[in-house]
């Protein structure tokens, strides 16, 4: 098996290259088996990623990269929307877990890939699938289940102090706050019905939000960001590398595959 270094280059590479556009946009859907062969089997996690530019893509393969140190599959499915069902799509790929990524759109858009898209996650929710989302797919999560989202009037690009009011184990490891930087001109602000806050910034309220019954979270922040990726997003470009290479997430996606295969072991009984 190559060296971690290597693989991570594969992946990045793999996706930097191979881009699908259909006429609802550009849709991928990466299903990855993390933690195969040790302590914890997490099985396969999907990413939904949802950018509409292939530097999107890149940076989203970052986010599988924080998953573990162990890497067995990786599946890259296209799609021409999300006219499959969840339940049978998650049997078929024996998805355990859901990341819903960032994306250069927002929820206030009309495409049609984005109305299918919430009616897709809400039959994930439906069937009990535990679900991260991220920036957009936080945005996604609120308007799909019965929340509300606004436009800013500005872009919020910042490393940003995420402010824990709620202990949960997405929070694993940290002590009140940490630092992760943000990219948002759209915010969350009200939650779903049956949503509970668990962290928030200064000038986020909503920051983090989790369905007080199910493993399903939201988060605003970007936990998958590091200097390399920033040097392939031009969008980053005004955030110091010193600030993103400051960034404390990579542990929240990390505490989420643990929810994952806790979640996967308690459904089987074990």
């Amino acid at each position: 098996m190559p060296d971690l270094m290597s693989r991570i280059l594969y992946f990045h590479i793999g996706i930097a290259r191979v881009v699908f556009k259909t006429r609802w946009g550009y849709v991928k859907i990466t299903v990855c088996r993390v933690g195969a062969g040790g302590a914890m089997d997490t099985g396969n996690i999907a990413i939904l990623g949802n950018a509409c530019c292939q530097l999107g893509f890149y940076l989203f393969s970052n986010t599988a990269v924080h998953f573990e140190d162990d890497f067995d599959t990786f599946n890259h499915v296209f799609h021409n929307g999300f006219t499959m069902d969840p339940r049978a799509w998650a049997a078929e790929k024996d998805v355990r877990g859901v990341v819903i990524g960032g994306s250069l759109k927002s929820p206030l858009n009309d495409d049609p890939w984005i109305r299918e898209e919430e009616v897709f996650v809400r039959g994930l929710v439906e069937m009990g699938m535990p679900i991260l989302g991220i920036c957009f797919g936080h945005e996604l999560l609120a308007s799909a289940l019965g929340g509300q989202i606004e436009k800013q009037r500005r872009m919020r690009l910042k490393l940003d102090t995420i402010r824990i009011v709620r202990e949960d184990p997405l929070f694993a490891g940290y002590q009140g706050e940490f630092l992760c930087p943000v990219s948002h001109s759209v915010n969350v602000t009200a939650m779903p019905p049956d949503f509970v806050l668990l962290a928030r910034s200064e000038e986020c309220e909503i920051m983090v939000m989790k369905h007080m019954g199910l493993p399903v979270y939201g988060i605003q922040f970007h936990p998958e960001m590091t200097p390399d990726i920033k040097h392939h997003d031009p969008t980053w470009n005004p955030m110091p590398d010193e600030d993103i290479a400051r960034n404390q997430g990579a542990q929240v996606i990390r505490n989420f595959s643990a929810i994952v295969a806790a979640h996967y072991e308690k459904r089987i009984g074990v």
